[in-house]
């Protein structure tokens, strides 16, 4: 893959060995048998520098990625973001010799904006090389929880991604232990069906996440059968004493609660029939005015204006109640 000319600039007077083997990805003071000769290294003017990662007077460690992009660092910041158990794997300051990694430099520069934990100047990245980025980190003893934080610019990246990927960036999050983005991503990762979890997917995420996005989709499917089994009360008649229901018509006389039987079974026929519609494409991801929007009915349905405001009012009650159920893991 060939830097875009948006995304890097053309070195000069970078220090170059030319004939020394690089470090291998496993760190700086390791050298693999399959190092690459000199006739694979690049020519000094094929070079080029991230302007993320300039040189600089403090700057003390070279990485060069697989598409021959430079990136000027500092030993102490890769240090701190290592692992505690990876105290052993130090970068040392090493300006002459850079480092060759096997990541393009697009990955390798959200690697290292999320080290240093800075907003990339081209934008908005795409979720495939954030969750890429993310994985090459534990290669380097990099441990994305301590870094992938609510606040953080790369944080804010995989937030973007929420209204159209959620799922994706929940299975990223579960499989690093990421429990803020993790909790976050939930409430719209439900949108993907538990039975359409691929074995890969499943493995990736681990059993504790899993089971808690499977208990939350299970629990929010419940709770909402619930709601809709509970249809509208038929109403008495507010006219038992004065003799005239919702309409000013006097009631029949063997008629002295509602509207009759009639009302009382249209009543339950246009929750009913709503209910179902509802019941058999049931979403656990309902937004509160989706809901509300599959439950309402033309109110010519009704001859009684009782009836009409007791759904109507049954509605509102159904959609109250779904707000407040749980929607996170």
């Amino acid at each position: 893959m060939q830097p875009t000319p948006e995304d890097h600039q053309t070195a000069a007077g970078v220090d170059w060995d030319g004939r020394s083997p690089s470090p291998s990805l496993s760190g700086p003071d390791r050298h693999p048998a399959s190092a690459p000769t000199d006739t694979q290294q690049p020519a000094p003017d094929e070079r080029q520098v991230s302007p993320s990662f300039p040189r600089s007077d403090s700057t003390d460690v070279v990485l060069l990625s697989s598409d021959t992009v430079l990136f000027h660092l500092h030993a102490s910041k890769l240090n701190a973001a290592a692992a505690p158990s990876a105290a052993q794997r130090t970068w040392a300051s090493n300006t002459s010799t850079p480092i060759l990694v096997p990541e393009p430099s697009p990955i390798l520069a959200l690697m290292l904006h999320t080290v240093y934990a800075t907003r990339p100047a081209s934008g908005a990245s795409p979720l495939p090389t954030l969750i890429a980025a993310i994985d090459a980190l534990i290669k380097y003893d990099i441990e994305p929880r301590r870094l992938v934080l609510p606040g953080t610019p790369i944080y804010g990246a995989l937030q973007t991604h929420l209204p159209t990927d959620a799922y994706d960036v929940y299975v990223l999050a579960a499989h690093h232990g990421l429990e803020d983005l993790a909790v976050e991503a939930s409430r719209q990762a439900l949108a993907h069906p538990v039975r359409d979890i691929s074995d890969a997917a499943a493995a990736r995420m681990g059993a504790t996440y899993l089971l808690r996005l499977y208990n939350l989709y299970n629990a929010r499917k419940d709770a909402l059968r619930k709601l809709l089994l509970q249809g509208p009360p038929f109403h008495v008649a507010a006219a038992a004493a004065n003799g005239v229901n919702g309409f000013g018509a006097a009631p029949a006389a063997q008629n002295p609660v509602g509207c009759g039987p009639e009302g009382e079974g249209r009543l339950g026929s246009a929750w009913e029939a709503r209910t179902c519609s509802v019941a058999w494409n049931l979403r656990v991801d309902f937004e509160p005015d989706e809901l509300r929007r599959a439950l309402e009915v033309d109110g010519s349905a009704f001859d009684c204006l009782e009836c009409e405001e007791a759904y109507e009012k049954r509605v509102e009650e159904v959609v109250e109640s779904w707000k407040n159920t749980k929607a996170t893991i």
